[in-house]
């Protein structure tokens, strides 16, 4: 299974992965749970540029903390688990 999964912030997101066993108090993989990626800030809409690279408009981001959580044990992520149409990551 791959949960993708959006928090307000790091903070709150180990603590709940450790809450729920998917890590450790060393913030390890606990047995069953493949991976546990932590993942970039991802951008909403591109920032634009002229032709020396001077920025005109900033890049915006998505907010949260989004992490992918891959497992062959079954986890309830309630709340924190998403359903984005078009994700900007993908595990393979």
């Amino acid at each position: 299974m791959i949960y993708q999964l959006k928090y307000t912030n790091k903070t709150k997101a180990i603590q709940h992965l450790k809450k729920l066993g998917v890590i450790d108090s060393k913030e390890n993989k606990k047995k069953g749970v493949k991976a546990v990626i932590h993942l970039p800030k991802f951008v909403d809409v591109k920032g634009t540029y002229d032709d020396e690279g001077e920025q005109l408009t900033a890049p915006t981001f998505l907010e949260g903390y989004h992490i992918d959580v891959v497992s062959v044990v079954e986890f309830d992520f309630e709340p924190y688990e998403i359903f984005p149409k078009n994700p900007k990551h993908k595990v393979a």
